[in-house]
């Protein structure tokens, strides 16, 4: 190719038309949906794999209560109903209430004081015992809120029995 002191005139890319620019998007939203699909149910097992299991069959946190650590179970009385077991118990636990509810049942929970148990709870609807529940939770003293947060109370390892 002989060398030419001339300028090339680079010719200019056609602009995407907006059908091809509809198809890329729709390839990486469709891409998205997959990868978002496939993601969520590993990021649920490895928080039931990496999450403490407690002596209730409950899974255990720690949060700050009124200024203190306190671990909370969220585990199972009887094995089908839902309790709340402190470590420490807070001071006068009777004036204590756990709320909470579960994502997509509409039921509002409300557990006391359990001095038998010394837990609160437990609930009076069961729960599946191999299910887990996304729960927003909110614990007050005298129905002034003290905490709130959402959590997982995971189910027991095992077969689902149908």
């Amino acid at each position: 190719m002989p060398f030419s002191d001339e300028p090339q005139v680079i010719k200019d890319r056609p602009p995407l038309n907006r059908s091809n620019t509809l198809l890329i998007l729709g390839v990486f939203l469709l891409v998205g949906l997959v990868l978002v699909t496939s993601l969520i149910p590993a990021y649920r097992s490895y928080l039931k794999r990496t999450t403490p299991h407690g002596i209730n069959h409950g899974s255990i946190y720690t949060i700050d209560l009124e200024g203190r650590s306190t671990e909370v179970e969220i585990g199972r009385y009887d094995w089908v109903y839902f309790g709340f077991w402190m470590d420490p118990i807070p001071p006068r636990p009777q004036e204590v209430e756990v709320l909470f509810t579960i994502r997509g049942l509409e039921e509002r929970f409300r557990l006391g004081w359990n001095p038998e148990g010394t837990f609160f709870g437990p609930t009076e609807m069961s729960f599946d015992v191999y299910g887990d529940f996304h729960m927003t939770i909110e614990i007050t003293r005298a129905g002034e809120r003290i905490w709130s947060g959402r959590r997982w109370a995971f189910g027991e390892e095992g077969h689902h029995h149908h």
